[in-house]
């Protein structure tokens, strides 16, 4: 008898949510068990197998993430207080604070890539057309008057600190000055600060505005909040002064302010302080410490996804050295001694001429590791049988099959219009046969083993799937 499949595991149990005693700091920002957002998520996710989930959230830490490990291949995290545990195979965090790595190296496991320092900060592509336009004065170190201030808190602002920088530069400002204040559609002041700049003609409201990176390159000073805002003024090198508007907030931008890459301020007093100042010795552009990131993240990402191509000539040779593996030629239903050179590459000519036949190098990133392909496309009874194999020993068991065998089934159902996926396994192929159980492939009724050529020892069954 084939193996029985375990019932699938249901998460937000009493049992389960029992263990959630030692809960991240932020916990309470999820306003749900862990276990519960786990099954929500899951449940969302029902039906693909995904490459990569990407989580940004306090409230998530490596209990999360591992219950998500069943849908998804890879996991990418975006943090910046390095307070708990996570189970992720990318971990990006563009924070300035010197103890970070060895903060991570605690909380990860070592195959995790991480990418620590402001060389990673994630910015739109506004900002970089907006630092090439800027490039004189982003390598200038002289100090200016301010003509031109921008005000930006995010969200709602429901502590009104929009309105109080507002009344604090109008108490304060030069003639002439020029003030934009950037809010959501969301400020708790909104109506307010629409009457507050329309009375005055110095000042000029922006509302969920998509030119950000337009108005923060021409502001010489910026009044602000913490947040990922805080690497976009970086990068313009745009002087700031910021409140702490988050307690999460208050060790990064103390550690940046100390080094003098902005200012910090925490009452309006203190703001009228720092706009005097401003106005009366100038305001000195920030060091260059931040970097757009995203190219090298994308690279990253790409390079861990799975991918099938069109074989090349070194690609064969791989699968000739693999095919030397005696287990993976039994796993893989073949019988006898290894495939000499000549017949290996004579079998590879007719496969790749073969007009029922489809044959693809699988490949993770740049990386060649294994094969696939489809056979005996009929079309007339709407099905086509599949194998496939990870050659490379290291990749093996890492759930790269499960990725494969999905872009099959993708071109089966999409590019043949085919709507039934055939396999053949050995019974004795645990881990094969998990794999396209898993998946939802049952018993054929037809069972053709001895028609196909396989000796009775092997013990093959054929397994259906209805894409």
């Amino acid at each position: 008898m084939l193996p029985p499949m375990p019932p699938q595991r249901q998460w937000g149990t009493e049992a389960e949510i029992s263990r959630e005693a030692d809960l991240p700091p932020h916990a309470d920002w999820l306003c749900a068990t862990s276990a519960k957002d786990a099954q929500d998520t899951l449940n969302a996710m029902v039906g693909r197998r995904w490459d990569w989930l990407v989580v940004d959230h306090y409230s998530l830490d490596a209990l999360w993430e591992q219950r998500l490990r069943s849908v998804c291949l890879q996991i990418a995290v975006l943090d910046d207080l390095a307070d708990r545990d996570h189970d992720c195979d990318l971990l990006i965090d563009p924070g300035l604070e010197p103890d970070l790595p060895a903060r991570y190296a605690l909380r990860l496991a070592r195959r995790t890539e991480m990418f620590i320092g402001p060389q990673y900060a994630i910015l739109r592509p506004e900002f970089d057309a907006a630092r090439d336009l800027l490039l004189p004065s982003v390598c200038s170190t002289q100090r200016v008057l301010p003509r031109q201030l921008l005000v930006m808190f995010g969200g709602n602002d429901a502590s009104g600190h929009t309105f109080e920088a507002l009344e604090a530069i109008d108490a304060t400002v030069l003639s002439g000055t020029k003030v934009d204040v950037i809010v959501s559609a969301i400020n708790r002041d909104l109506f307010r600060l629409v009457d507050f700049c329309a009375a005055n003609d110095n000042f000029s409201l922006h509302v969920a505005s998509n030119k950000v990176g337009t108005l923060m390159a021409r502001a010489d000073f910026i009044i602000a909040s913490g947040g990922g805002a805080t690497w976009e003024r970086l990068y313009l090198r745009k002087p700031s002064i910021v409140k702490i508007v988050a307690s999460n907030q208050k060790g990064p931008l103390e550690y940046m302010a100390s080094i003098g890459l902005l200012g910090l301020y925490g009452s309006r007093e203190e703001l009228e302080t720092a706009l005097r100042q401003a106005f009366a010795k100038g305001v000195a552009p920030p060091p260059d410490v931040v970097q757009n990131g995203v190219n090298e993240i994308i690279r990253a990402l790409l390079c861990r996804l799975v991918t099938l191509q069109l074989p090349r000539p070194l690609d064969l040779r791989r699968s000739f050295h693999w095919l030397q593996d005696r287990s993976l030629r039994q796993q893989f239903l073949m019988h006898g001694d290894a495939p000499l050179r000549r017949g290996h590459f004579q079998y590879w000519r007719h496969l790749l001429l073969a007009p029922d036949k489809r044959v693809y190098s699988v490949y993770q990133g740049r990386h060649h590791i294994g094969t696939a392909g489809l056979r005996d496309i009929d079309y007339e009874h709407l099905q086509v049988e599949l194998w496939l194999y990870i050659g490379e020993r290291k990749k093996r068991g890492a759930g790269l099959g499960r990725a494969v065998l999905e872009r099959l089934e993708s071109i089966i159902y999409e590019q043949l219009g085919c709507r039934i996926a055939v396999v053949h396994v050995s019974r004795f192929n645990l881990p094969a046969y998990r794999l396209y159980s898993r998946t939802g492939y049952q018993l054929s009724a037809y069972q053709d083993s001895e028609e196909l050529g396989f000796s009775k020892a092997v013990d093959v069954v054929r397994m259906e799937k209805n894409l």
